[in-house]
């Protein structure tokens, strides 16, 4: 799951290097800074810098800055008001995310004692907890309540159509990960999510073919179609009420410039547009992937098949690959094809798991504050991605963490992230 607390454990609990009241902890897979209080196997909650935390938590607990909407105002913590937990670096320390221990759940008057270890939730004993930080876009235009009245029915046959599920964390599932899995590294294109389809639909029927079929000429219901969509949102649903997060519908347009009359029936591309709109506005600030203004790139990271049952049959890395060579576009860039266990690990621990070495390993050499390798200017990297293949095929996630301040940085500055909103 993503955007959700996690129950873990502290390991590797150590001093503070530049901080005697402070010490530094790893709490799954991340590393956190804690109290002096905290202790090795200590059982708590973490909470990543996605997360939000709800005002009854905060003030429960004591955490927000401004001590008056503490629960005790004579106490008062670090949070601000939107709640929101930050990627920083602490007097030289990096903090991925906040730890607390279980008792900060006592006044929700749920059982803390039958918490484990992985449990992952939002909201505990009917009270809200956490949720992902959003910023939200202020609104212009007719309101949702408006426009009600103009949604037309979906062309869409239920099971046809699926939207890409939020990849997983690396980190928080390293355990799942194992020598003998074959894997593919690949790097992580910073930019606007994508899905073209030539699925199973309703069949537009003109006047023409209602006439027709009145007459009982046997017309056929459903057709395979395009379809463009975005992260969250499907572009040519509906002939009205199209809504774009840029001056343009760049998926649409993108998606009939790259795979129109190209697809097979049932096939759906996934992918990562970077660069630049047709209006030379950068699709993601700052990273332009070597694009002259106007310009784009796309990169795929997934293809499925769907039968008409709604039976979805993923390829595998090497057949991903073959499939876009045969379409003429990239897959995101491969690190690695192979099994894990043939992966040089350069960071031994005797101490540690071969999971926790591998993660390790990955951080040190992948993930490590660099720059864009990618782009002219001067942005961080924004991770990879490990996917792992055979019948059920998972990919997760692992990012810079100059990254992840970046994106802290932006949310500061109350930017919105396209991929919240479309």
């Amino acid at each position: 799951m993503n955007n959700t607390a996690i129950i873990a454990y502290l390991k590797n609990v150590r001093k503070h290097t530049n901080a005697d009241k402070l010490q530094c902890a790893t709490v799954a897979g991340d590393q956190v800074i804690v109290d002096l209080q905290s202790k090795e196997n200590d059982l708590g909650i973490y909470f990543d810098s996605n997360l939000q935390l709800s005002p009854e938590f905060l003030s429960n607990n004591n955490l927000y800055r401004h001590s008056e909407k503490n629960l005790n105002p004579e106490k008062n913590g670090f949070f601000e008001d939107n709640g929101r937990v930050r990627c920083i670096t602490l007097r030289g320390e990096k903090s991925y995310g906040f730890w607390l221990p279980l008792n900060s759940l006592q006044f929700t008057n749920g059982n803390i004692n039958l918490l484990e270890e992985g449990y992952e939730f939002n909201d505990f004993n009917g009270i809200h907890i956490c949720n992902k930080y959003v910023v939200q876009v202020r609104a212009s235009g007719p309101s949702n309540t408006q426009r009600k009245h103009k949604i037309k029915k979906s062309r869409i046959l239920e099971g046809q159509f699926n939207f890409h599920e939020d990849t997983d964390q690396l980190p928080r599932n390293i355990h799942r990960i194992h020598q003998e899995d074959l894997i593919s590294l690949s790097w992580k294109m910073h930019g606007t999510s994508a899905i073209v389809s030539r699925c199973l639909v309703k069949n537009k029927f003109n006047l023409f073919l209602k006439f027709l079929q009145y007459l009982g000429v046997p017309i056929k219901d459903t057709q395979y179609d395009y379809i463009y969509a975005s992260r969250r949102v499907i572009k040519n649903e509906f002939e009205k009420d199209k809504q774009h997060f840029y001056d343009e519908d760049l998926w649409t347009r993108v998606g009939k410039e790259q795979f129109q009359n190209n697809l097979y029936a049932g096939e759906t591309v996934y992918y990562e547009i970077v660069g630049y709109t047709n209006s030379g506005a950068y699709i993601q600030k700052s990273f332009d992937y070597n694009c002259n203004p106007s310009q784009y790139k796309i990169f795929v990271y997934r293809i499925t098949y769907t039968n008409v049952d709604g039976k979805v049959i993923e390829l595998q890395w090497n057949q991903l690959k073959q499939r876009c060579e045969m379409l003429g576009v990239e897959t995101v860039p491969e690190i690695y094809y192979g099994y894990a266990k043939d992966l040089p690990i350069t960071i031994i621990d005797t101490t540690k798991s071969w999971q926790e070495n591998f993660l390790n390993h990955l951080k040190s050499t992948y993930t490590y504050d660099q720059n864009s390798q990618f782009c002219k200017n001067n942005v961080p990297e924004e991770g990879i991605v490990l996917r792992r293949d055979g019948l059920t095929i998972e990919a997760f996630k692992l990012k810079n963490f100059r990254f992840l301040q970046h994106e802290s940085t932006l949310k500061d500055d109350d930017v919105v992230d396209i991929e919240d909103q479309n």
